[in-house]
């Protein structure tokens, strides 16, 4: 299986399988729902990047994976967003972390975009060194 896929189904939340009877009249949920481990993933292949085994396939990894938790978001505010959120705000945090830390500006204004009013305290420190290294003071508030 090529790796694009099989980052791809490690990081796709699911909920519990769902059979219905032949004639609809009970509906069954079999298995937990997965929730895939986002902020794990980036801080393993972070670290990894730190040492002599690390190299551009996990920083492209990690990019492959910042993409797809986007890309989750964006399709959940524009399809549905009474539903829950496809992650939690945590891995949100964690992602617009890592664009930050991987100089990747564009990923992280949309990110950023998809963010509650109130950031999480945890997300202070990245958002500030954004800010001052991509001269982004339209973002503040006013």
């Amino acid at each position: 299986m090529p790796k694009e896929n099989r980052l791809r189904c490690f990081m796709t939340p699911t909920g519990p399988v769902t059979r219905t009877s032949p004639y609809g009249s009970f509906v069954t949920e079999k298995g937990p729902p997965y929730v895939p481990d986002v902020t794990g993933w980036i801080n393993r292949l972070s670290a990894k990047l730190l040492t002599e085994s690390g190299g551009p396939d996990d920083r492209n990894d990690i990019e492959a994976i910042c993409q797809g938790v986007l890309r989750r978001f964006q399709e959940w505010r524009t399809k549905s967003p009474n539903d829950p959120k496809p992650h939690p705000d945590t891995d949100l945090a964690r992602v617009i972390s890592a664009c930050v830390e991987h100089d990747k500006r564009d990923m992280f204004l949309e990110g950023f975009g998809m963010c509650p009013p109130k950031v999480s305290s945890s997300m202070f420190r990245s958002v500030g060194i954004a800010l001052v290294r991509w001269q982004l003071e339209e973002l503040l508030p006013q």
